[in-house]
Parts: C-alpha cells; sequence; structure tokens
C-alpha cells in the first residue's frame, strides 16, 4: 500500500477513534472503516476528474473487431465455409430447412 494512503487511513481511523470516545478494542473497526471511507473518496475523486469530452473519447481496443481479408484469401478454399453434404444430417442445428434430421445408426449387438 502507498504510504500515503496508509498515513491518510490512519488520519481518519484516529478521528473515528475520538469521535467515539476513545474506546479500546476497536483499532480493526476503526482501521476497516477508515480504510473504505478513504478508498471510497479516492474513486469518487478519479471518477470526477474525468471530464464529459473524457468520457465521450473511446478508449483504444475497446472498439469492435473487424476481420478484414484480401481479396486473395477472400476467394481461397481455405476461407470458404464447406457445404453440407446432400441428403439428410444427423445433427438437428445443421440439417437442411424443412427435413427433419436423420436417425443416428444404431449400434452394433457384440456377439457372445
Amino acid at each position: 500500500m502507498d504510504e500515503s494512503i496508509r498515513r491518510k487511513i490512519e488520519a481518519r481511523a484516529h478521528e473515528i477513534w475520538e469521535q467515539e470516545g476513545r474506546p479500546h478494542d476497536r483499532g480493526g473497526v476503526h482501521w476497516a472503516q477508515a480504510e473504505r471511507e478513504v478508498l471510497d473518496q479516492m474513486q469518487a475523486d478519479d471518477a470526477s476528474a474525468l471530464t464529459a469530452d473524457d468520457a465521450a473519447k473511446p478508449v483504444a481496443g475497446t472498439g469492435p473487431i473487424v476481420e478484414t481479408l484480401s481479396p486473395e484469401a477472400a476467394g481461397s478454399e481455405e476461407t470458404k465455409p464447406k457445404r453440407a453434404r446432400e441428403g439428410k444430417s444427423a445433427d438437428p442445428v445443421t440439417a437442411p430447412a424443412g427435413e427433419p434430421p436423420a436417425k443416428a445408426p444404431k449400434a452394433r449387438k457384440k456377439k457372445a
């Protein structure tokens, strides 16, 4: 933890301790409360430091990923989707539209 942040937390914990009448055995509670307050305040300060212009600017690397292919690659066999075989498909997702999927082949029985 940064030393300046630790000092802020320590000072705030001391304030809380004094406000509660300087009780004994509550140092951990005061420290945890002070830590939450200081860190929350730092986050709020960071967020308010953004101007409307900053918030409207796109962050590099966060836009949509667009893959472009060269004309040679676009027409190559490697990039073309493969056509399904004619007939019925065993996979209901890839079955041709309007046709029910083919039944899965039956398992062979083992001879004893």
